[in-house]
């Protein structure tokens, strides 16, 4: 005997009241809410890394890693800024 599922539904043999029909949506809905929030905290996480990522290279191509003098210092001649970083504060000499 299939009934509408406004009222009732079947599950087996078995005729399920509404009441348990609304806890199994309440429930599907409750996991759904919890998976949606901790997706949302792990996107905004790793958006706060890529932040973090961008702003470090940023400052190290626009200033020098050993001595913390900018760019703007050295470009007052040609090339002075990467000749001064690949030459005189070459990085891999201080490894």
């Amino acid at each position: 005997m299939y009934m509408t599922f406004d009222f009732f539904y079947t599950s087996g043999s078995r005729v399920v009241p509404p009441a348990d029909h609304l806890n199994v949506n309440k429930t599907i809905l409750s996991y759904k809410s919890i998976v949606s929030a901790i997706s949302g905290l792990i996107i905004d996480a790793f958006g706060e890394l890529r932040d973090q990522l961008d702003s470090v290279k940023e400052n190290m191509e626009s200033n020098c890693f050993i001595c913390g003098i900018g760019k703007e210092y050295f470009d007052t001649v040609p090339h002075g800024f990467d000749t001064h970083v690949a030459k005189e504060h070459n990085l891999a000499n201080y490894m």
